[in-house]
């Protein structure tokens, strides 16, 4: 049985979204807090993911029980290296509860059998421990690390091929 499903952002997220890109725990391994005044042009690209129709996007998490949404899971093609990402970010509360594995699982699931996709890659802080669990959970293998530009440390590659 799934306890989380996977399914397109809509509108009506926008506000747990705001609260999720503000929680510092959530953020404490990326970029930072972001802004609520930052929400809609996020919201913006997610819809022009949809739009392209090429399988690529970002998904909100939904916890089964409750029809709540409870964070999100995303496969984007990013630049960073060839293969596409995967991404997570869920709300402290769900933590250590398989649920990040869970949703990551439908979305490798669906870009090796739907999208036919040779392999993903997941871009992790090292000291992210929570989110490293996350990816050994899912027999992703560290490959190598990338310091991307504005970063003054360097981040790990895990790789997982179908």
């Amino acid at each position: 049985m799934n306890n989380v499903i996977l399914r397109k952002i809509k509108e009506d997220d926008l506000e747990t979204f705001s609260k999720l890109f503000s929680d510092e725990l959530v953020m404490e391994y990326s970029e930072g807090i972001i802004s609520p005044e930052h929400i809609p042009k996020w919201f913006a690209k997610v819809t022009s993911q949809y739009n392209a129709n090429d399988g690529f996007g970002t998904f909100s998490i939904v916890l089964v029980e409750s029809d709540s949404v409870i964070g999100y899971c995303s496969l984007l093609q990013t630049g960073y290296i060839a293969l596409p990402e995967i991404g997570y970010r869920i709300f402290p509360n769900y933590w250590g509860k398989g649920l990040a594995t869970e949703a990551t699982r439908q979305i490798i699931k669906y870009a090796f059998e739907e999208m036919g996709l040779p392999a993903i890659y997941a871009q992790v802080d090292p000291n992210n421990h929570r989110s490293v669990c996350v990816l050994k959970k899912l027999n992703m293998s560290y490959s190598h690390e990338i310091k991307p530009d504005g970063y003054n440390y360097a981040d790990q590659i895990w790789v997982l091929e179908r």
